[in-house]
C-alpha cells in the first residue's frame, strides 16, 4: 500500500486555533461522550429528502456549525486536540470551499466532466462551474427534493443509490471523455455497504475520482480525541471499510488525513484515484 501523503493539500494552519483550558477540556470530553451515548444513526432516505428540502438553494454548505462552544468560541479539532476558534463561527463552511478550491486546482484542470454522487443541494457542483464555467457539471442524490433544487440551477440530475446494484449514468456524461466521479460526505452516509459503488466505478473507469470523507481508518485510537471520534463514527454508522478496501488497489493515487473537523469528527480526509 502506498504511503500516507503527510505534505498537507490545505494549511490548516493558517486558522490560529487557540487551545483550551484543563477545566475546558474536561467539559468538552464530558459533552461529547454524553453526546456520543445519545447519538443515533444515519438519517433515512425520507430524512434526507426533507432536510434538502427545507435548506433550498445555498450558496454553501449551511449544515456546517460549532457543535459545542464557550460563548464566543466554538470548539474544534484540530491535529488531535480539542480547540476553539473565535474569528469565525462558520469557519468549517470557510474550510470546505478553501478545500474545494484546493482540489479542484489541483485535480480537475485535466477534467471536463464532474459528476458528484449524493450532491444535495448541489453547492459544490455550482462552485466548481463558476470557477470553471467550461466544465460540464452532473449531479445526483436518493432524494428526489435534490433533483428539484438540482433543476432549477441548471444542473443536470438523476436519482441514484449509491447502495444499489442497478447504479447508471446518463447518457451526456459518456459524450465527455475526461469524467471525474466525486464524494463530499456522501459515502459517508453508506456505512459498510459502499460495495456496490465501488464496483460501480472499476466498472465505469472515469478518469478519476475524489472522496472526501470521515475515515475511521486515518484516527488513532491510542489517542483520546480520536478515540471519541471512532466511537461516534461507529455510532453514527458512518463509513466503514472502504479504506481498507481501496488500500490494495493500483487504482488508489493518493491518501491523505486531515487533522480538522468538528467537535465530534473529522470530515474532510482526501482519497484520489485513477482509473485510466
Amino acid at each position: 500500500m502506498m504511503k500516507l501523503n503527510t505534505d498537507l493539500l490545505i494549511d490548516i494552519d493558517q486558522f490560529n486555533f487557540l487551545s483550551l483550558s484543563d477545566e475546558e477540556n474536561e467539559q468538552v470530553l464530558e459533552y461529547v461522550n454524553t453526546h456520543i451515548s445519545q447519538a443515533k444513526g444515519t438519517p433515512t432516505q425520507e430524512q434526507w429528502s426533507s432536510a434538502w428540502g427545507d435548506i433550498g438553494e445555498c450558496e454553501s454548505p449551511t449544515y456546517y456549525k460549532p457543535r459545542f462552544s464557550f460563548g464566543d468560541y466554538g470548539v474544534y479539532r484540530y491535529r488531535q486536540k480539542f480547540v476553539k476558534y473565535k474569528y469565525d463561527k462558520k469557519i468549517e463552511s470557510v474550510f470546505h470551499d478553501m478545500l474545494l478550491e484546493k482540489i479542484q486546482n489541483k485535480y480537475l484542470t485535466d477534467i471536463d466532466c464532474v459528476v458528484e454522487f449524493g450532491c444535495g443541494t448541489g453547492h459544490n457542483l455550482k462552485k466548481i462551474r463558476e470557477r470553471n464555467p467550461e466544465i460540464s457539471v452532473f449531479g445526483s442524490d436518493w432524494a428526489g427534493s435534490s433533483q428539484e433544487i438540482l433543476n432549477k440551477n441548471n444542473i443536470p440530475s438523476w436519482n441514484f443509490d449509491m447502495t444499489s446494484k442497478q447504479g447508471s449514468l446518463p447518457s451526456e456524461v459518456f459524450e465527455h471523455q475526461d469524467v471525474c466521479f466525486l464524494t463530499v460526505g456522501s459515502l459517508e452516509q453508506v456505512g459498510s455497504n459502499w460495495g456496490n459503488f465501488l464496483n460501480f466505478m472499476l466498472d465505469v473507469r472515469p478518469k478519476r475520482s475524489i472522496h472526501i470523507e470521515p475515515i475511521v481508518e486515518f484516527y488513532d485510537s491510542k489517542n483520546e480525541v480520536d478515540k471519541l471520534a471512532i466511537q461516534y463514527h461507529i455510532k453514527r454508522g458512518y463509513l466503514n471499510g472502504f479504506f481498507n478496501g481501496v488500500s490494495e488497489l493500483d487504482e488508489l493515487k493518493f491518501y491523505q488525513r486531515i487533522p480538522f473537523g468538528n467537535t465530534y469528527n473529522e470530515g474532510f480526509n482526501i482519497i484520489v484515484m485513477e482509473y485510466q
